[in-house]
Formats: structure tokens, C-alpha cells, sequence
């Protein structure tokens, strides 16, 4: 990973980049970028599959008390999109 905000944590797993993002201000965004390193034998087409989570919490509620946040009927769904790239050498 290159960049990212110092209030996001990220952490990796084998081929699984993950990161979590502090909460945001409404009508605030935030960039995360990822630069990959390839063998220069690769031949073909890269992909890479991004996928994002987020929940919208009422003002007030305290994420941090896990019982709180339980009591909130929070639906969230994971999203995700596909990029690919050809390689030319």
C-alpha cells in the first residue's frame, strides 16, 4: 500500500489487503492508494477485486460500545468491483 489517512488502520493476509476507516463527516471522503509490484515474467491481464462495507450510524452513537451498536437495526451490504488491466512489456 502507498497511502492512506494515519486514521486508518490496514493490515494484510496473505493476498487480502483490509482496511478500516475512522468515520467520516457527512459530505467527506477518503483515499486509500495501492500500488502492486509484478513479476517481470507476467504476461496476460491483472485484475483486482476491491470490495467496500459501510454503515451509516445516527449521530450520537457511541461505535466503539458493541451493545449500542447491536441495538441499532444497522443494514449493510459488501460491494464489489472488478478492474482489469492488460500488461504490456
Amino acid at each position: 500500500m502507498v497511502g492512506k489517512a494515519s486514521s486508518t488502520y490496514c493490515g494484510i493476509s496473505g493476498r487480502d489487503l483490509f482496511c478500516v476507516f475512522d468515520t467520516l463527516k457527512p459530505n467527506r471522503s477518503t483515499t486509500l492508494k495501492v500500488r502492486v509490484w509484478l513479476k517481470k515474467s507476467t504476461k496476460g491481464t491483472a485484475a483486482a477485486q476491491f470490495a467496500h462495507f459501510s454503515v451509516d450510524v445516527p449521530e450520537g452513537v457511541d461505535v466503539t460500545n458493541e451493545e449500542e451498536l447491536d441495538k441499532l437495526d444497522l443494514q449493510s451490504q459488501l460491494n464489489y468491483r472488478t478492474f482489469k488491466t492488460k500488461i504490456l512489456r
